[in-house]
């Protein structure tokens, strides 16, 4: 996939996020996709839209791969906002706790 169509993908999926109708494995697969691609402030839009706007019960998941990919990306101030905000969602969420 060229840059263009990934960009063209990720904008489709954005949309989706926003009208909170992407799945979480598809939110996982595109982000993924966009860090291997070099396009981790794509991705991280991407978690960020999705954060806000779910109602999906997995979106402390979400939340910790968004804190990771803030971490790896050298925002630890915005990651570790984020860890605690999986730590609001789901307590006893060991791994999240872990990164706080």
């Amino acid at each position: 996939m060229n840059h263009s169509e990934l960009q063209n993908l990720f904008l489709v999926n954005l949309q989706m996020a926003e009208r909170n109708t992407l799945p979480l494995a598809d939110l996982f697969s595109l982000a993924e996709l966009l860090q291997s691609s070099k396009m981790v402030d794509s991705a991280l839009k991407l978690y960020e839209i999705w954060t806000q706007k779910t109602t999906d019960p997995n979106k402390p998941l979400a939340l910790f791969n968004y804190g990771s990919l803030l971490q790896t990306a050298g925002k630890q101030k915005e990651a570790e906002n984020i860890y605690r905000l999986c730590l609001a969602e789901r307590p006893f969420f060991e791994i999240g706790r872990a990164h706080v």
